[in-house]
């Protein structure tokens, strides 16, 4: 006949009295373990969040500034053997390209338009604000002829040719304004070359570095 299995016996009470006791304590520290991981979560997210906002709000470009187009309104030449010459009346748009999170002050400048080196005529950029993020845009009337090109230059040649290459550059001095604290100077360079269609009178080419 099968013998049935006898009661199990239950543990000591000494063992049931330490689980009892080792309970509090387990959870206990499982919480500080959950709290310090969260401090450390905190302090990465806050690491990366500071990292980005140097990379992006508080990092500085220099605004680019340039001649964005020219109408040429009366264009004079002569093309002869002693005495080649040019008179040349345009208006022009320029461009002054805000690429940061402040506003960028600029005082006021000069824009010089050379041949071959040497200066032919000069416009007055009137100091202005270009806003966050934004480009601004400026018209300039201006007469360039040749009364200081030499006569032992290859004007004449150039003229024959049917174009001829002006410069025109230029410097701002500025302020970027970031978050109405921090103001960082920051100048703007201008240098940019154009090619002249003589017969049809309009800007061929225009070239900005």
């Amino acid at each position: 006949m099968e013998q049935k299995p006898g009661p199990t016996n239950p543990p000591p009470p000494s063992n049931i009295e330490s689980a009892v006791a080792q309970s509090p304590e387990l959870r206990r520290k499982n919480r500080i373990k959950l709290v310090m991981l969260y401090i450390v979560l905190f302090i990465v997210f806050q690491i990366l969040v500071i990292t980005a906002f140097d990379l992006t709000v508080m990092r500085i470009r220099r605004p680019k500034y340039r001649i964005h187009s020219i109408n040429i309104q009366n264009l004079s030449i002569n093309n002869s053997t002693n005495s080649p010459s040019f008179s040349m009346k345009f208006n022009a748009e320029i461009i002054v390209k805000n690429r940061n999170f402040g506003p960028y002050k600029f005082e006021n400048s000069f824009l010089t338009f050379s041949y071959k080196g040497i200066s032919v005529g000069e416009a007055v950029i009137s100091r202005s604000t270009a806003k966050v993020f934004s480009t601004k845009k400026m018209k300039i009337s201006l007469t360039v002829d040749s009364e200081s090109v030499s006569r032992n230059s290859n004007l004449g040649r150039e003229i024959s040719s049917g174009r001829l290459e002006f410069n025109g550059a230029s410097n701002l001095r500025g302020q970027v304004e970031l978050m109405k604290v921090i103001k960082k100077n920051k100048a703007a360079k201008m240098n940019c070359s154009m090619i002249i269609d003589l017969a049809k009178k309009v800007v061929q080419e225009t070239r900005c570095d």
